[in-house]
Formats: C-alpha cells, structure tokens, sequence
C-alpha cells in the first residue's frame, strides 16, 4: 500500500503543461505558474508554442485531438483500448470529416488487459 506522502504534490514537475479550453478556466492556486491555459485554432496555438522549443506535443481530448488531426498536426497517434464497454460518451474520431490512413509502429498487451497501439498518420 502507497502511503499519501510516495506521489508527488505535482506529477508533471519538469514538463511544461498547456490546458488548451474554449471556455473559462480557472487554476487551483497550487498550480498556477505550473500550467498554462491556451484557446483558439489549433494552427494559431502550434505556432505559439513552436518558439518556446515545443516541437513534440502530446494532445489529449477526443474533441481536441479532433481538432488537430483535422488541422493535418497530428503525425502519431498512441490508442489505449482498456477493457470496459462504456454506455456513452463521445466517440474519439467521430468527427474527422475524412477518413485518415495509419501505418502500426507498434502494439503491445500489458497483464491488466490493456493493449497499446502506436500508429503513424499518413498523409
């Protein structure tokens, strides 16, 4: 058993964090400076933080990465099937407008059941 004190009051210490969110957010206080908020085309928010020496992001949100995928910025994708069948939600590629080929990199089973696949984007 993990006591409170084994994590980390911060998991992402030396990882830059941006919230990408078209409504108000607001940060707990222990994590402003930590994480930066951000809104707007995904094209206009890449090219933000590409000067900052941010050329490999890691986009999460089914309407997010959405978004980017359509924007043509996603290179990558990593899917993590976990063996649940949700009753509802939002589907992760339901709004693509196109259809997109992948190429597998690579897949792998982990011993709690879930399975991992990398797949690179094709143009």
């Amino acid at each position: 058993m993990l006591s409170a004190h084994a994590c980390p009051e911060w998991p992402y210490e030396n990882t830059r964090v941006v919230v990408l969110s078209q409504g108000e957010v607001t940060l707990p206080p222990k994590l402003r400076g930590n994480v930066d908020v951000l809104a707007g085309d995904p094209v206009l928010i890449v090219a933000q933080l590409a000067p900052q020496g941010l050329k490999h992001l890691y986009i999460d949100g089914g309407q997010t990465i959405q978004s980017f995928l359509a924007a043509g910025l996603i290179n990558e994708i990593t899917v993590t099937r976990i063996p649940v069948l949700l009753g509802q939600g939002i589907p992760l590629f339901s709004q693509l407008g196109e259809e997109r080929n992948l190429c597998l990199i690579d897949s792998s089973a982990c011993d709690n059941g879930f399975v991992q696949s990398r797949y690179q984007v094709l143009a």
